[in-house]
């Protein structure tokens, strides 16, 4: 009697063990940010499912999540300008997987749709671009490029995934090519003009006879009118900053 109730018991825990493993093999749940792509025995269902808990066929149905959040990949791309000189620049690529295309994505792209559908794409379009300008033009006109390959990216891929953006985060030359650029640009810099006008509006030095009377010396000024015919020595000397004007008057011949 006690080997059949044990006997009981134990099918009662297996069955229970099946059922449980049945129930979580049949359910799912698809996190925020992604959608789900039903597999059944291998074929994919047309219609993805959306996000929070579901039911499923158990132990062959398989849910698949794939995100359709913005991502960020960097990607390095060597290009040629027009004048042949190899460019070797550093992008950073947004992009994002809309809903109407994932099953699309999943069946026809394996793996990660940026290494293969964006990234060679970017490449291309991004060679495109280069090849129709110089080395020197490339390194000025880097917001132009960059739009120009985005426009290029995005008439590619089409509306199979949707590129945010690419923004060229460093653009790499051979040190000959940095340094021929830097030259021509110091050649072509001139130096500032010198304007003209300055010489012609210089203050002239008064002379001393066009001063006012009240800045004359009265001293000075009498004593050249009286000894007028007589010679005259002027001697000046700094002492301690102070300015000191001596006059001496030649002995007259009668007294010599």
């Amino acid at each position: 009697m006690r080997a059949e109730t044990l006997a009981k018991l134990i099918g009662v825990a297996i069955l229970i063990f099946v059922i449980i493993i049945a129930a979580s093999s049949a359910s799912y749940v698809v996190q925020p940010g992604f959608r789900g792509v039903e597999v059944t025995l291998g074929k994919v269902s047309p219609v993805f499912k959306p996000e929070g808990f579901g039911w499923k066929t158990p132990f062959i149905t398989t849910i698949v999540p794939v995100t359709i959040r913005q991502q960020t990949r960097d990607l390095t791309a060597a290009c040629y300008s027009s004048d042949l000189q190899q460019v070797n620049t550093e992008l950073r690529v947004l992009y994002r997987v809309p809903e109407a295309s994932i099953v699309q994505i999943y069946q026809g792209y394996a793996g990660d749709p940026f290494d293969s559908l964006i990234a060679p794409r970017v490449q291309e379009a991004l060679k495109e671009v280069t090849a129709m300008q110089s080395a020197e033009q490339i390194v000025k006109n880097r917001e132009d490029i960059k739009t120009k390959a985005l426009v290029g990216v995005r008439q590619k891929i089409g509306s199979l995934l949707i590129v945010e953006d690419v923004v060229i985060q460093n653009i790499d030359l051979s040190k000959e090519l940095e340094t021929a650029i830097e030259a021509k640009w110091c050649r072509n810099r001139k130096p500032p003009r010198q304007s003209s006008h300055k010489s012609k509006h210089r203050s002239k030095p008064t002379p001393w006879s066009s001063k006012p009377r009240a800045t004359r010396n009265p001293s000075a000024f009498a004593a050249k009118r009286s000894n007028r015919r007589r010679p005259s020595l002027i001697f000046r000397s700094w002492k301690n900053g102070t300015a000191a004007r001596r006059c001496m008057s030649a002995v007259p011949a009668a007294a010599a």
